[in-house]
């Protein structure tokens, strides 16, 4: 089994020195000379950097005056080979304040500046007022490891009252199965198998172990003969610390034997989670389907589990949506939900988004404009329409805007505009649309018709002098289209023959003179003309 890292765990014995490594030991060997009378060996309370030592002693009726702490890595420095105590250039001097009093006196002095995890011998020799040495020993401390590895979790001590030279073995940390993690909880810890030695038979220890990360711890399991019991409810939680009482021989102790050493393993769990609210981002819901693509983000959420985005599958994906990576695209008009989701991991569930609605829309085209030159046409003729602009490959087509007026009579077949009488229409063009745009409508533009004109329309009767009593056959040349051809009387000049017109027939009742025009009429495009006056005489 592995553990997983990125979890520490702190160990404390309450009731004295805890020294922790994968076996750690803290010896205060007395021993060498008593000088006077001493009433307990000195007391050695350890830190990771600092360390307090405290002797009591009677001295006999003379006050304790004085006192020297020597130290050094070296033993050689504080000890001669005679067991007295010395102070050599290697090692660091300190005073030892001294007492006033006659019964039991207790002094101490604490250094500082010391590295965790190192061995250090040290001497100790008092004065009493009498000039006679009262106190003599030499001895060695390890201070502790402020982080120490043992197995793969990474341990921190705290310390408490001397356990003299009690030892903590921390064997190999395995990582719990998870078929024999309970559903909804997650191993803060791994199995963590521990010894406390060299203990009074029969003692008890307090210990708080604590886990870092943010996942809380609310279950201690202990490891019974391969079976993990649930030891939850005789155990003290404060946030991410767990504190236990141990007995040699009883609660907590594996071989149930008061023999001075308590074995036993732990597994600390958490309560797995729901994340926080996962929320998909993007910077539009509303794309253009030429859009290259949606750039997709999530917020929220909880811990480093992997986010992916998905199509959201119970909904309809009329815009044929896909997702790569964080790329939303679409193949077609419509609308698609994404969801964003993030993986479980160690203390969360995994948790998914809110949908997302995406909408993607065929994209507008440029502008469309009918080009068309020339805006005025003779009704003759026929117009053939001109486009510029759009976008895709969408049909364009054209139409008599029926939004105005259409006084032309126009029509539009194809691309051929035509008009049956004069006047204006509007026309506008339209590009249908394709796979990506829109259909898009060109802006009216405006045409005009004229009649065109006729040829000069003459009359073409060759003799224009006649006999009183004669009558005149009228005839024309010149002119266009099929229009029908009149004669009349101009009414602007004398009539002294008192002529008259009678279809092509002229006629006159007396001698003189009449003046004609012809006029033919629209027809085909053309506009009516009229002929100049030709004057006939009467005789």
């Amino acid at each position: 089994m592995t553990f997983q890292p990125a979890k520490s765990l702190r160990l404390t014995l309450a009731a004295g020195v805890v020294v922790l490594a994968t076996q750690f030991v803290m010896s205060s060997s007395v021993s060498a000379t008593t000088l006077g009378s001493a009433q307990t060996a000195p007391t050695v309370t350890l830190g990771a950097t600092a360390v307090t030592v405290a002797v009591s002693l009677d001295p006999q009726g003379a006050d304790l005056t004085s006192g020297t702490l020597c130290y050094s890595t070296d033993p050689n420095d504080v000890v001669d080979a005679g067991s007295q105590a010395i102070c050599a250039a290697g090692a660091t001097q300190v005073p030892i304040p001294g007492v006033a009093g006659s019964t039991v006196q207790a002094t101490a002095v604490t250094v500082g500046g010391l590295t965790p995890g190192t061995q250090y011998f040290y001497s100790l020799e008092t004065t009493d007022s009498t000039n006679a040495t009262s106190v003599f020993y030499d001895g060695s401390f390890t201070t502790y490891s402020e982080a120490v590895t043992a197995g793969s979790v990474a341990v921190h001590l705290k310390i408490g009252a001397s356990l003299g030279s009690a030892v903590v073995t921390i064997g190999t940390i395995a990582a719990v199965p998870s078929s024999e993690v309970p559903t909804g909880l997650v191993d803060l810890s791994g199995l963590v198998p521990y010894v406390v030695s060299n203990l009074a038979p029969g003692s008890s220890v307090t210990m708080t172990f604590e886990v870092s990360g943010k996942i809380v711890p609310t279950t201690v399991l202990r490891d019974v003969a391969g079976t993990l019991s649930d030891i939850t409810s005789t155990t003290s939680i404060a946030g991410h610390f767990i504190t236990l009482t141990l007995t040699d021989g009883g609660t907590g102790d594996a071989d149930a034997t008061a023999n001075g050493s308590i074995a036993d393993s732990l597994v600390i769990l958490g309560t797995i989670q729901p994340q926080a609210t996962l929320t998909l981002k993007s910077a539009a819901t509303t794309l253009a389907l030429t859009a290259r693509h949606a750039v997709l983000k999530s917020v929220g959420g909880s811990g480093n589990g992997t986010v992916t985005f998905h199509v959201d599958t119970a909904y309809v994906n009329s815009a044929s949506c896909s997702v790569t990576g964080h790329s939303l695209t679409a193949s077609t008009a419509g609308t698609c939900e994404v969801v964003a989701a993030k993986a479980a991991m160690p203390g969360f569930y995994a948790t998914t988004s809110a949908p997302v609605l995406f909408t993607y829309e065929l994209a507008k085209q440029k502008p469309l404009t009918i080009t068309n030159s020339s805006l005025s046409r003779l009704l003759s003729r026929t117009t053939l329409l001109h486009t510029s602009g759009g976008s895709g490959k969408g049909n364009v087509s054209f139409a008599v805007d029926a939004a105005h007026v259409n006084s032309a009579a126009c029509s539009v077949v194809g691309r051929v505009l035509s008009a049956t009488t004069p006047g204006t229409c509007d026309v506008v063009a339209t590009k249908a649309s394709s796979s990506l745009y829109d259909a898009t409508t060109s802006a009216a533009v405006e045409f005009t018709f004229n009649y065109a004109l006729q040829r000069t329309l003459v009359i073409s009767n060759s003799t224009q002098t006649r006999a009183r009593t004669s009558v005149v056959v009228l005839h024309s040349a010149g002119g266009s289209g099929s229009g029908a051809v009149t004669f009349a009387l101009d009414a602007s000049s004398a009539n002294s023959a008192n002529c008259s017109i009678t279809g092509t027939s002229l006629s006159a009742t007396a001698a003189g003179t009449c003046e004609v025009v012809a006029t033919k009429a629209a027809s085909m495009g053309y506009g009516s003309t009229k002929s100049a006056g030709a004057t006939f005489t009467f005789s």
